[in-house]
């Protein structure tokens, strides 16, 4: 019975001994092994076909034959879960989530030694691999990285028909106009040439949620002038805060005071099929009006946020000047407000970068704690006004070619688009309207993982920011002064905060390995941190597991057809150099072993053998104790 790990669930699959997938390049494909296709849609990119009922017993040998067919691209089995009659197709990709402290180069040598292609690097742990002619099953290629210490997860991803549940994209009828959700390489308002792509993937982002966000998730936006009467933003107000009256009574109607309203739109407007759409329509809104420079009204404004219970707070405002740099105290107050909030995971505050053109940005955007915004333009290019400095996040699309479409207070003196015809509206830009785009971004992240901790959702965003530009704008570590770690991506982040929530709903839901005769059903349980002479309790009685590892040679260790691999290397020389740092700390023994992979040569470092599984895991259980992270391998 194989199995197939899908987040926190392990499926048991039977393969079906009827039903076979194939890709072909022929329209209508005929065999004689063939009874008939099936008249579903196209399930991985492969077509359901019956397999004669006098040949089942042979559908191994029948599907190998079908593979040799001119017409066939490519054949797989067809499985399917216990109580399910939903056919499941692997599609032969493998999700593969490595260890927090491996490397490129360990994780490019555990794909080449299961033959598998790098498909797309979503971030510096997680990868998409494709199955080549040379690998096993991606199931069973997914079972084997498992095993491996390296890997923290590998999951053979899989296509089933669907329910159509089809999500209705809003329709608002400016929607279509708003460039930086979906940049389809035209606009009705601008003649300007603008790049297809070019974009923060809002929709995809909703289409993977099937749904545009919560309205747990409360975005607190602290500006000035805000309209909340204005179409978009009317009835999700919530606990409104100015700082000049110190009450819920907002000032209004000042024409130099109308920024607040456009940042706003761009973030959460709703969805009610007039105007435009914010990046999370569903959130509630907490205004906070007219920020200050002194620092006991940014502690007021903030803590205010915090109070409300405010998941996020946007902040399109700031300086470069050096003559008002951030004192000591104002840091604090950043920082204690950065992690506060949010029963205790913190709250996310996002600062734009600045419209100076200069080579430092914001002062306030510094703060390591924060999430820094510079702007990118229709074209994936960096917006000439965007400031460039350490320190910036991310970038998001905002106004270059041409400008986005936000909100317009109704007292705002600018021109409203088309000509005065939609008077709710108008063009607008800057860092100001890409730093309210990535805090909608962050709440459509919440929407899906409410937990994730401050810190975690800016490690995604930069994570999985797209590079735009040039090549060679970014370093070695893939930092850019202009571009940050890239250009948002919506979908990306939105992924990996749900792959994220999968993977720790498994963890504690997952029993301890155990190879002893405790049951699989048993808690995990955290034991007490040994002493460097000690060995802590195996998953057997054995007694040798009570002396140093160097006792445990002549009792345990024998020749035998197990043994642990504690790491594979690309060269002899790095081998051998962990080979010395773990001898040198822990008396065992050790050798290298070599093996061609087909392209290059590998080394791996491995225990000696074991005379059977059983002591190779008594002995790999004393040594994960000394932190020397192995597995155990059957030889080759």
């Amino acid at each position: 019975m194989n199995k197939l790990i899908n987040g926190d669930r392990t499926l048991s699959l039977r393969k079906s001994k009827r039903l076979v997938g194939l890709k072909t390049n022929e329209k209508k494909f005929d065999n004689p092994l063939i009874v008939n296709r099936r008249e579903v849609p196209l399930i991985g990119g492969f077509e359901i076909y019956e397999i004669d009922k006098s040949k089942a017993s042979a559908q191994k040998d029948s599907l190998d034959s079908l593979r040799k067919e001119d017409s066939v691209e490519l054949g797989t089995h067809v499985y399917f879960a216990a109580d399910s009659v939903k056919p499941i197709i692997p599609t032969g990709k493998i999700v593969l989530h490595f260890h927090h402290l491996s490397n490129s180069e360990e994780q490019h040598i555990v794909l080449d030694e299961f033959k598998l292609k790098l498909v797309d690097r979503v971030g510096e742990l997680l990868v998409i691999a494709q199955t080549t002619s040379k690998s096993k099953n991606p199931i069973k290629v997914a079972q084997s990285l498992n095993q491996l210490s390296i890997v923290d997860s590998a999951e053979a991803d899989f296509d089933i028909p669907l329910n159509q549940y089809e999500f209705a994209v809003p329709t608002d009828n400016l929607l279509r106009e708003q460039w930086q959700f979906n940049n389809t390489g035209f606009t009705s308002f601008s003649s300007n040439k603008i790049k297809k792509g070019a974009d923060a993937k809002i929709l995809q982002a909703w289409n993977y949620l099937g749904n545009m966000g919560s309205d747990k998730i409360s975005i607190a936006l602290i500006d000035s002038g805000f309209d909340t009467n204005h179409p978009d933003l009317r009835s999700k107000v919530r606990f409104p805060y100015d700082i000049n009256t110190q009450s819920s009574r907002l000032i209004s109607g000042d024409p130099n005071q109308t920024h607040g309203t456009s940042c706003a739109s761009i973030a959460l407007a709703k969805a009610h099929n007039h105007g435009i759409v914010g990046v999370a329509p569903n959130s509630t809104f907490i205004p906070v009006h007219s920020p200050k420079y002194g620092a006991f009204e940014l502690k007021k404004m903030l803590q205010h946020c915090i109070q409300s219970r405010a998941d996020i707070i946007s902040c399109s405002w700031g300086t470069i000047d050096p003559n008002f740099a951030l004192n000591g105290f104002k840091k604090d107050i950043i920082n204690n407000a950065s992690k506060q909030g949010r029963n205790g995971k913190g709250t996310i505050i996002l600062f734009a970068a600045g419209n100076e053109g200069s080579n430092r940005i914001n002062y306030y955007a510094q703060h390591p704690n924060v999430i820094a915004v510079g702007a990118s333009d229709s074209r994936d290019q960096h917006s000439p006004y965007s400031n460039k400095g350490r320190g910036l996040s991310v970038c998001a699309p905002s106004d270059g070619a041409i400008p986005v479409i936000a909100a317009r207070a109704s007292w705002d003196q600018e021109r409203p688009l088309n000509h005065g015809r939609l008077v709710n509206y108008k063009a607008f830009g800057g860092t100001s309207a890409a730093t309210p785009l990535v805090a909608g971004i962050c709440a459509l992240m919440l929407s899906i993982n409410p937990d994730l901790t401050a810190s975690e959702v800016k490690e995604i965003l930069e994570s999985t920011a797209d590079k735009i530009g040039n090549p060679w704008d970014y370093d070695a570590s893939g930092y850019s002064v202009k571009y940050g770690y890239g250009r948002v991506n919506a979908l990306k982040a939105v992924m990996e905060a749900d792959r994220r929530k999968r993977r720790q709903s498994r963890r504690e839901h997952t029993p301890v390995r155990n190879d002893s005769n405790t049951s699989s059903d048993s808690p995990r349980t955290t034991r007490p941190r040994k002493e460097e002479s000690e060995i802590p309790n195996p998953p057997t009685d054995h007694q040798a597991i009570h002396q140093p590892l160097d006792k445990l040679k002549p009792s345990v260790l024998s020749q035998g057809d197990y043994y642990i691999q504690l790491g594979v290397f690309s060269s002899q020389k790095n081998a051998e150099k962990e080979s010395k740092r773990i001898k040198a700390k822990h008396d065992i023994p050790l050798f290298i072993k070599d093996f061609n992979t087909g392209s290059r040569t590998l080394y791996r470092l491995l225990s000696i053998e074991f005379e059977n599984k059983d002591k190779a895991k008594i002995y790999n259980a004393a040594l994960k104790t000394k932190g020397i992270n192995g597995f155990i391998r059957k030889k080759d």
